[in-house]
């Protein structure tokens, strides 16, 4: 799930499965690993594990 700018002032979702999804002004990332992918070496009840991903920004710096 992604929280992405659409316009000037407004951000909206959008789900997805893939990397090619993610829109470009995105400024929230909730990403959902399932049983197979060891981000932290920890795994929920439900064999999923999830990771937030923010953007850097600082004037025209952006990672």
């Amino acid at each position: 799930m992604s929280l992405f700018r659409f316009k000037m002032w407004w951000m909206t979702q959008r789900m997805g499965t893939c990397g090619q999804e993610i829109p470009i002004e995105t400024q929230f990332l909730l990403i959902e690993a399932h049983n197979g992918c060891d981000i932290d070496g920890e795994e929920d009840q439900d064999g999923s594990t999830y990771a937030v991903l923010l953007p850097l920004l600082e004037g025209d710096f952006r990672a």
